[in-house]
């Protein structure tokens, strides 16, 4: 008699195996915190030292308070600071201490949640508060398993001008991790009149996971990447605010408003066309037959289109905007966990943009329709919507552009975010468009 196994089965076994796992790394943790105390009142204590070397650990009488665990330290500030130097650790269990240093120090808060898989997303779990306050300022400390966390900074009244930032922790065994922690700019965080008008998602620095996703095509090998600060579009370019980049060039000079414009191949085939008063207008229907939508995203571009949209808009806004790299895109999208998509590990055709998310035949929706589709930092439409272009070669020989995320009409595979491909600049498809980034 052969076995049925649903798919809701089989997540509800891994939640429970999870769950295990979390229970048996929390006894560890405090085992380990009782063989040290023991070792911290008598050093010549042989069973206990003989414990740790049977758990792979050692013990040090100058880190009595640290053995057991790995230290991390945040600090934040309104400008660059110095964060501790983290200790290393023998064990699974981690233990960060988030200190708020420079100025207005008694004027920011942390708070760290722990992320739990439910099924086939990665949720909030348990949430840890700031317990004490040191040296004049807003310390938290916490002891950790192994895991992923949430660590959200946030500046109090005496500093209007910066806004909350989220860091996505990965804390792992063995290992060690400094962070320096910038609050940004609330006014970074804010669309310019000309573009980006959904505003930007601020990525703090610090080191993730990239590639490692075997399911994804042309995914790169799972090594660690360390960006510094930078903000990135939380949505891709929208067809009505590219509408706006077309019709001011037409006004000056509509010829070079034409080689821009969307279009099925390199040279010609237009998607939209200026009026008798050399305006653009956005047609009824793109050239599958599917109605355009003002604020879906902008497709039939190339990366030639897309840096010079960021050039218009830079010059229009007077910020320097451009293309994400996509060692940035990933982080963006992923996070620093490995995760395979930007809410967890699991598929669900109803969580993004593809080919089989609603009924009847796919087309291009509005950007942001699909609120699961959103990672840690507050990016949307990673896994579905539209392709787009990043300001990184895709080759050694630095001819072709790489190209990240899902479309609207693809399938599952090319939905992992560890997806990517290249094409020479100049080419255009009705699945490429793009979003926009800032250095901090």
């Amino acid at each position: 008699m052969r076995a049925s196994v649903t798919a809701g089965g089989v997540w509800a076994t891994e939640e429970r195996l999870f769950r295990i796992e979390r229970t048996i790394d929390d006894a560890l943790a405090d085992t380990l915190d009782k063989y040290n105390q023991a070792l911290g009142q008598d050093e010549t204590c042989v069973q206990a030292a003989a414990a740790l070397a049977d758990l792979g650990c050692s013990w040090k009488p100058s880190d009595t308070a640290t053995a057991k665990t790995s230290s991390f330290t945040v600090a934040s500030s309104s400008g660059t600071t110095a964060a501790a130097t983290p200790s290393c650790w023998p064990a699974t269990a981690s233990s960060l201490a988030a200190k708020a240093a420079g100025r207005a120090v008694n004027d920011v808060s942390f708070r760290v949640r722990a992320l739990v898989e439910v099924g086939k997303r990665i949720i909030d779990g348990e949430t840890k508060d700031v317990e004490d306050a040191v040296d004049g300022g807003r310390v938290l400390r916490a002891v950790l398993p192994m895991g992923s966390y949430l660590c959200e900074v946030t500046p109090g009244p005496s500093l209007p001008e910066r806004a909350k930032t989220t860091l996505h922790l990965t804390l792992g065994r063995k290992a060690a991790l400094s962070l320096d922690v910038h609050l940004p700019l609330a006014q970074a965080l804010l669309g310019g009149a000309h573009a980006c008008t959904h505003g930007f998602a601020h990525i703090p620095a610090g080191p993730f996971v990239m590639g490692g996703d075997e399911q994804a095509q042309n995914a790169a090998p799972r090594h660690e990447v360390t960006l510094p600060d930078f903000y990135i579009a939380r949505a891709p370019v929208t067809c009505v605010e590219y509408l706006a980049f077309l019709n001011d060039l037409g006004s000056v000079d509509l010829d070079k408003a034409k080689q821009h414009v969307p279009r099925t191949k390199p040279e010609g085939g237009a998607l939209w066309e200026p009026g008798r008063d050399g305006r653009y207008a956005l047609p009824s229907h793109d050239a599958d037959g599917n109605p355009v939508v003002p604020t879906a995203p902008v497709m039939g571009v190339s990366h030639h289109d897309a840096v010079a949209y960021c050039r218009w808009a830079s010059q229009k806004d007077a910020v320097a905007y451009r293309l994400p790299t996509e060692e940035e895109w990933e982080k963006a999208a992923r996070g620093t966990d490995g995760r395979f998509f930007p809410w967890g590990n699991g598929f669900d055709s109803t969580f993004c943009k593809m080919a089989t998310s609603r009924p009847g035949r796919p087309q291009p929706e509005p950007v942001m329709s699909y609120p699961i589709d959103v990672s840690v930092y507050g990016m949307h439409d990673a896994a579905g919507g539209i392709r787009e272009w990043c300001d990184s070669f895709y080759d050694a020989t630095k001819e072709t552009r790489t190209l990240r995320g899902g479309a609207w009409y693809f399938n599952p595979s090319f939905c992992r975010v560890a997806f990517r491909h290249g094409y020479l600049p100049h080419i255009v498809f009705t699945n490429f468009g793009f979003r926009l980034a800032k250095s901090a």
